[in-house]
């Protein structure tokens, strides 16, 4: 149970265990359908139905029967959905060359629901990956989870530096692009970006400049209205919507 609570708050003992945790018979079923096995399923009494149950035992996952005070220290929600269980980390190195396709790059995206939300809209548009740049949020954090739901399971993501970003797209022959808040950038639907990139970039700064030196230009949402800017999640669903409306 230490354990498991431990994993809920501390992202560095996340990331050394390779192990996260996820809450709710929804997302234990999801994961199941998508070939992942979960470590350990804690769960309250009467909340694992009897196929689940099964499916469970034959991957000889570890089944823990619960009271609602255990429930409550390994989870971080007030109202436990009645099943919590951990599923191990997936590698978010990056490869030697990625496939042509349609890509998100967040630089910096710091909102935990941000991040998931827009995981899940790349699932919903089926982008080819995520790529993780600057100090994003945790993807395997509980509030992360949540937002992206099944979506862990299906999307790929991948963690890079700035550097690693450039080299990986070069040689990919991919161009990526920064989605930026500038008169001198193009407008969106300029460009084909099919095979191509954008960057997100944080909440409250936008894309680094370093970060936008290395890209191969600017675009830009136009707005009509009287807002400074679109949530990130919003614009990255944009974007993806525009990269993939030819599909």
């Amino acid at each position: 149970m230490r354990r498991f609570a431990k994993l809920v708050k501390d992202r560095a003992f996340r990331e050394s265990c390779r192990e996260y945790i996820l809450e709710g018979d929804k997302l234990l079923q999801e994961a199941l359908s998508c070939g992942v096995k979960p470590e350990y399923v804690f769960y309250l009494e009467g909340s694992l139905d009897g196929s689940l149950t099964e499916a469970l035992k034959k991957l000889s996952v570890p089944l823990l029967c619960a009271d609602e005070r255990v429930m409550g220290k390994i989870t971080d929600v007030k109202t436990p959905q009645g099943i919590v269980f951990s599923c191990p980390m997936p590698e978010l190195s990056v490869p030697g060359e990625l496939k042509k396709g349609p890509y998100i790059i967040l630089d910096t995206v710091s909102n935990p629901g941000n991040l998931g939300t827009i995981i899940r809209t790349a699932d919903a548009f089926g982008i080819s990956g995520v790529i993780l740049t600057g100090s994003c949020a945790d993807p395997f954090s509980p509030k992360t989870a949540r937002s992206a739901m099944g979506s862990l399971f299906r999307v790929k993501l991948y963690k890079a530096s700035y550097e690693e970003l450039k080299t990986l797209f070069d040689r990919s022959g991919i161009p990526f692009y920064s989605a930026v808040l500038s008169e001198d950038a193009g407008l969106i639907g300029s460009l084909p970006l099919e095979n191509a990139a954008v960057i997100i970039g944080n909440e409250a700064h936008g894309v680094s400049e370093e970060l936008r030196k290395l890209s191969a230009g600017a675009l830009i949402i136009p707005m009509k209205g009287e807002t400074e800017s679109l949530n990130a999640a919003v614009s990255a669903a944009i974007f993806m919507w525009e990269m993939t409306k030819r599909g």
